[in-house]
């Protein structure tokens, strides 16, 4: 999803933080629910991610597990971009080739996902 930040427009895939109890795989199967209203399925664990980072002028350390997954709900893949709910927070949702952030100067975050990604 596309976020407007103070550095610029920054992307990042869906997914959300992890309750207290909660697995990731888990957390990751509830947000998708609660932001696309379709369920996941051939999830694949890929790795995580650690960064600092400076968010809203706060310095805050970030950890993030990557995974893989198939959407249930196979026509979300033909739009070309999707809106998404998520805690009373709207987004909208994009579509974009991995190659875009390799040749286009987009930014993907968290730092090391695409890296993360080729190296899968």
């Amino acid at each position: 999803m596309r976020l407007n930040h103070s550095s610029g427009t920054v992307y990042k895939p869906l997914g959300g933080t992890v309750e207290f109890g909660e697995h990731t795989e888990a957390a990751l199967q509830r947000e998708i629910i609660e932001e696309l209203k379709t369920e996941i399925h051939t999830v694949s664990y890929l790795g995580f991610l650690e960064n600092v980072i400076n968010f809203n002028e706060e310095i805050r350390h970030e950890i993030a597990f990557v995974y893989e997954a198939k959407l249930a709900t196979i026509h979300l893949y033909n739009l070309a971009s999707i809106q998404v709910d998520d805690a009373g927070l709207r987004f909208i949702a994009e579509w974009i080739p991995l190659n875009n952030f390799r040749t286009e100067r987009l930014t993907l975050v968290p730092e090391g996902l695409l890296e993360l990604i080729d190296d899968s």
